[in-house]
């Protein structure tokens, strides 16, 4: 499913939940996509619900990579980036956590972050995205 399909007034509206998580799903878009997809999942959230995600620490914008035996497009961002943009959208990390993975043998590892968040409110209030996709105050 697309998470563009679950804003309010979207096709496939499911209403609020207590948590969401993400794991690994945000780093397969695009950057400019990112924000809204955060503030998509804030709208998905009661006050005070809880974002849990991870990604992996790089920095690449809609980068090809290798994967289980095809080519596909990973985002990514440096951690103290990756924190602003969670900020940014409206989350306050409560817990952080990374891991340094090796997805193959001679292969560099990555480090892998992951975030355990709750609904905030954003730098200029609080923030919500209208049935059209753009964020309102």
């Amino acid at each position: 499913m697309d998470i563009a399909d679950l804003r309010p007034g979207g096709p496939r509206e499911l209403g609020q939940f207590n948590a969401v998580a993400a794991f690994f799903s945000l780093l397969m878009l695009p950057r400019a996509e990112i924000p809204l997809a955060l503030l998509t999942i804030r709208n998905l959230l009661v006050p005070g619900g809880l974002f849990a995600l991870s990604m992996v620490e790089a920095d690449v914008d809609d980068f090809s990579i290798p994967f289980l035996g095809n080519n596909i497009r990973v985002s990514g961002y440096l951690r103290e980036d990756l924190r602003a943009i969670i900020a940014e959208a409206g989350f306050q990390i409560v817990e952080e956590t990374s891991y340094s993975y090796a997805t193959a043998v001679g292969v560099p590892p990555e480090e892998q972050i992951f975030l355990c968040c709750r609904m905030g409110f954003s730098r200029s209030g609080s923030m919500r995205i209208s049935s059209v996709g753009k964020s309102a105050m």
